[in-house]
């Protein structure tokens, strides 16, 4: 899964942590999710759900973050418009895995916006609860490969993976590039064998 949000407004240089994550996914709003899912054959399909529940007047955003998403097609406008409410997407919903951002996203979500758990220790609890044990992150897959490149983009097209149906890249194109990577990954360079993966989101730190 993929969680388009509106940017970051607390910041800490190259600081990652959870406290700094837990501040912004508190503070603000997603935009869209993201999910893929396939069956042991390899047929698959993804969904992409606007979420209506953001106002740029009223609710707290970057800029820069909006007007990225706005040059790639991102209408704001349309969002509040035609979309859904994300405490009722939560709630219908079957979920899959991404990273640390993606997932505390998906946590605030599926719990009616409850603010996250205040550590570490508690946010995998409750990704435990509600996502259960095959939690993975293709980032973290990726970093055990020698050679393997950086960020989704390069990690998919360093595997031959192309954006699907000419999408401008947002949630549900992200989630399913996420999902043949993960497959990839699995099947080729770990042989099956990734469960040293499990529940281990990149940027996830005390």
């Amino acid at each position: 899964m993929n969680a388009t949000r509106p940017g970051l407004v607390h910041t800490a240089g190259q600081d990652h942590c959870y406290a700094l994550m837990k501040a912004n996914v508190d503070g603000l709003k997603p935009l869209q999710v993201g999910m893929a899912v396939c069956d042991h054959q390899g047929q698959q399909v993804a969904w992409e759900f606007n979420l209506r529940d953001f106002c740029r007047l009223a609710d707290a955003h970057d800029d820069k973050a909006l007007d990225y998403l706005a040059e790639r097609g991102l209408d704001l406008d349309t969002l509040c418009n035609h979309s859904v409410d994300a405490y009722m997407l939560g709630a219908l919903s079957w979920i899959t895995y991404a990273g640390a951002y993606h997932v505390t996203y998906l946590l605030n979500i599926v719990t009616g916006g409850a603010p996250l758990p205040h550590d570490v220790v508690g946010f995998i609890g409750a990704m435990q609860y509600y996502l259960g044990q095959q939690v993975y992150d293709v980032a973290t897959m990726a970093a055990g490969c020698p050679g393997m490149p950086v960020g989704l983009d390069r990690i998919t097209a360093n595997l031959r993976i192309h954006p699907p149906w000419g999408s401008p890249r947002f949630a549900g194109a992200a989630g399913v590039r996420a999902l043949l990577a993960f497959r990839i990954l699995k099947d080729g360079q770990f042989g099956g064998n990734v469960e040293r993966f499990r529940g281990l989101l990149q940027g996830l730190q005390h």
